[in-house]
């Protein structure tokens, strides 16, 4: 069996992320990577690699239909927590569904890729056909990662490429930066940094508007130190 690795070695795990395997290099594979086979067809969870990248496009709808953790797979209570970064609380929108909070504040101090802000992802070996990365998983790495805890969520839409879901609103927010709780200067900065390229996306008058209310709300949430 893996070790945990040594940098994440101090994070306690949650008691419902215990049965999840260790993958080769150290970390827990959550419940919603991709495994596959060695004929490299998607497999079962713990049948073959994982690649902690890529969702296995199958579980979104199971966690949706289920009300099962996007992180451990277990069945969630009535407080969710998504795990998102500041452009995504600004729309309000998310491409993951959500987990409970102990397995969601895990994810943002042990995860790689939300720890370390200058991280890229491994695009040498390409992704399988149909799948799609995980939420934050692209080129712009804002280093915030965000816990928006609410009691429900709607979706938006359903598979090709990723499904959506839209946020209810939030009972509350916690802020990171890389693994620790972040000040109000960096949330404020990041958010600042998100703004610049939603706007680039975004240029009708409405759409911009709708942002800059999105901005307002969430800035009334960053931390107060």
């Amino acid at each position: 069996m893996n070790q945990i690795n040594a940098s994440i070695r101090d994070v306690p795990l949650p008691a419902a992320m215990s049965r999840l395997k260790i993958s080769d290099k150290g970390y827990p594979v959550p419940w919603f990577a991709l495994w596959m086979d060695d004929e490299g067809k998607p497999a079962e969870y713990g049948r073959g690699v994982p690649d902690l990248r890529v969702v296995d496009t199958r579980k979104v709808a199971l966690a949706v239909k289920n009300r099962l953790c996007w992180v451990c797979g277990g069945m969630l209570g009535r407080h969710l927590a998504f795990v998102i970064g500041p452009m995504c609380g600004i729309t309000r929108v998310s491409s993951e569904p959500p987990s409970h909070r102990a397995c969601a504040e895990y994810a943002t101090r042990a995860c790689p890729f939300l720890v370390r802000p200058r991280m890229v992802r491994n695009d040498k070996v390409p992704k399988p056909a149909g799948t799609f990365v995980v939420e934050g998983h692209h080129d712009h790495n804002p280093g915030m990662a965000l816990i928006w805890m609410t009691q429900n969520f709607s979706t938006l839409r359903k598979g090709g490429d990723g499904s959506l879901f839209r946020l209810g609103r939030a009972d509350e927010i916690e802020w990171f930066r890389e693994g620790r709780s972040a000040t109000r200067q960096e949330a404020t900065r990041a958010m600042d940094d998100g703004m610049l390229l939603l706007f680039k996306e975004h240029t009708r008058d409405d759409e911009r508007e709708q942002l800059r209310r999105g901005y307002e709300r969430l800035i009334s949430k960053v931390p107060l130190l």
